[in-house]
């Protein structure tokens, strides 16, 4: 049964390749948590808001 295992996870469309972890997107995670907190007065807020607002604007203005 070992030597199907590979054979059956590919089949299904699973790897065996190792699996890397996710990145992390701290300013996502930080624009979520300053926005629901009225974007407080701090360096990491302020990084935030402003990434915060080139998302959201039209290019060109």
């Amino acid at each position: 049964m070992k030597p199907l295992l590979p054979a059956l996870l590919l089949g299904v469309g699973l790897s065996t390749a190792t699996v890397t972890p996710a990145a992390a997107y701290p300013v996502d995670c930080a624009i979520l948590l300053c926005l629901a907190g009225g974007w407080p007065t701090s360096a990491e807020c302020a990084h935030a808001r402003a990434v915060f607002i080139r998302r959201i604007t039209p290019w060109p203005i």
